[in-house]
């Protein structure tokens, strides 16, 4: 029996376009350090900084349904809440270690402008967390 190549299954996100869009939220209850902080941490302790929050992210992900291959086109929010708040480079410098994260566990393919599109918000808490939502845009 000969294989029908009449109707070809797409190879890649891009080509199908009835796929329903992939969304994620995680909610975790940690406080974003900002960059400059982070920076001047002895080389063990930031390291540990990061490997806890990609473990972190990683677990919350685990349970939840993951795209086959990782996203081409996202968009990725992540909103902080803090009991103070830190200054824009500082506060998108705080956000590396979750797009990191997000990055390593294969919801989105690279953390550059071609493939995801970032906004980093925060607002005024008493109690510290950090929201990430991720939400797959049509391939261009």
């Amino acid at each position: 029996m000969q294989p029908d190549h009449s109707s070809p299954l797409p190879l890649d996100r891009a080509s199908s376009s009835l796929s329903p869009a992939y969304s994620l939220r995680v909610s975790l209850d940690d406080r974003l350090i900002s960059g400059q902080t982070v920076s001047r941490w002895h080389y063990r302790k930031r390291n540990r900084h990061f490997r806890r929050i990609h473990h972190d992210v990683g677990w919350l992900i685990a349970g939840r349904s993951r795209p086959k291959l990782p996203l081409l086109r996202s968009t990725v929010d992540i909103h902080a809440y803090l009991p103070q708040p830190l200054d824009l480079d500082n506060l998108y410098s705080g956000a590396k270690p979750y797009i990191d994260a997000l990055t390593r566990s294969g919801i989105i393919r690279d953390d550059s402008e071609r493939y995801i599109e970032l906004n980093v918000h925060q607002s005024a808490n008493k109690a510290s967390a950090v929201v990430i939502s991720v939400v797959e845009l049509p391939a261009v």
